[in-house]
């Protein structure tokens, strides 16, 4: 299935040299987990493609050129994005290459963009954000874990929850509280914390379908320097603010879910092929009809708003709606993925695996995972209740 938006010609050139040599660069090994709909490659693999993608001046992405990125425009960058999904390529690194970089670009000191940045591009550092804590979830601003003032920099003793790959990460930008006055949202400090440093431990929390992709991260007097401060101390929230901008737009996935769809479409003709138009092949049909219509609209609307507003200017509603709206089809599809494949959706689950009945998962057999995992997607980043009292907010001017 094809959702595209036409652009002038040097754009469309663009866009026909990057899926060449997307479809060159990228390793067919890499390209089968992501066509599987696996949501668990390992740090090599993540690595090995952003290494190819550095290899290929593609690093940085959204960096300008004097940074080490591509320098390319608004519609370049979208159409590079759209490609990705395309070939099944991985997406690029949300924490560290979408979210960190230009967060430090922004906030960060020059010492501190010479140092971090280029390892990030060339694929060589990964990153993971401290937000949640035990006691503090979609309301980030009463975070409470401390960081302590001390001779040469802040000392942290407490935790953070639900922090996605902190496992395998080298970098944590975290948020942490230096000071207990006045409203919440003040005295939040941003801090790029060493994973490695002594007194932190990692501990798993797997997700119920078999994955690891969440932890609890504990500091025990963990020493953090004071050139590690990003920005000033105490104006932590509003790097936090700019982070869950750019992590929302991206959060939508459009681009993995027009690949979703093109997956359904493909095993339903399949099924049709094989059964013929039976009621459950017409049934899943109407679905796919309806979930595509959906799907066009987001494609616009996101198409409207990347292009339309940068995403560091774009602090209102847009962000939200996104998030909202993707997170919920992303769900659906997977839903319907599942249910097209019926019984083959589950070969991916572990208990299946560990029963003998499947060496490697059928065509299909990761869909039940990818449904499983993604029920998480419509809680984390903001949930679709806080993204609606947002909407709320921002665009209609109600009091929530």
């Amino acid at each position: 299935m094809s959702i595209d938006f036409a652009f002038n010609d040097e754009v469309e050139t663009f866009r026909d040299n990057v899926a060449a040599t997307l479809k060159e660069a990228l390793p067919p090994a890499i390209r089968s987990q992501v066509a599987d709909e696996r949501i668990d490659l390992s740090p090599e693999d993540q690595a090995l493609w952003q290494s190819k993608l550095h290899s290929l001046g593609w690093g940085g992405l959204s960096l300008p050129a004097k940074h080490g990125g591509p320098g390319w425009t608004n519609e370049q960058y979208f159409v590079f994005l759209r490609e990705l999904g395309r070939v099944d390529a991985p997406r690029p690194p949300l924490y560290s290459v979408k979210m960190v970089a230009p967060t430090l670009l922004r906030f960060g000191s020059p010492e501190q963009v010479q140092r971090y940045v280029p390892e990030i591009s060339s694929g060589n550092k990964f990153w993971c954000l401290g937000f949640s804590e035990p006691n503090s979830g979609s309301d980030l601003a009463s975070m409470k874990c401390p960081a302590t003032k001390v001779d040469g920099g802040f000392e942290i003793t407490g935790s953070k929850i639900w922090i996605s790959d902190a496992h395998h990460a080298d970098l944590m930008c975290g948020f942490f509280r230096t000071d207990s006055k006045g409203r919440k949202q003040e005295g939040i400090t941003a801090l790029v914390v060493d994973m490695k440093s002594p007194g932190i431990t990692v501990r798993p929390l797997p997700n119920y379908e078999g994955t690891h992709e969440c932890n609890e991260v504990f500091f025990d007097k963990v020493m953090v320097p004071e050139s590690n401060l990003i920005s000033l101390e105490g104006n932590g929230w509003e790097v936090v603010k700019y982070l869950l901008t750019v992590e929302r737009f991206d959060l939508a996935e459009v681009p993995r879910s027009i690949a979703t769809m093109a997956r359904i479409r493909e095993r339903i003709n399949t099924i049709e092929t094989q059964w013929g138009s039976t009621d459950h092949v017409k049934e899943l049909t109407a679905r796919f009809a309806r979930l595509e219509i959906d799907m066009r609209a987001l494609a616009a609307t996101e198409c409207r708003f990347a292009l339309g507003v940068p995403a560091e200017e774009a602090t209102g509603a847009e962000p939200s709606i996104l998030k909202w709206i993707g997170t919920e089809l992303q769900q659906d599809l997977l839903e319907l993925l599942m249910d097209a494949y019926g019984e083959h959706a589950q070969a991916g689950l572990p208990a299946e695996i560990a029963a003998g009945r499947e060496t490697r998962p059928v065509e299909g057999g990761y869909a039940g995972r990818a449904f499983h995992r993604y029920r998480v997607t419509t809680i984390y980043g903001g949930s679709t209740e806080i993204q609606k009292e947002l909407i709320a907010r921002t665009a209609l001017g109600l009091r929530t």
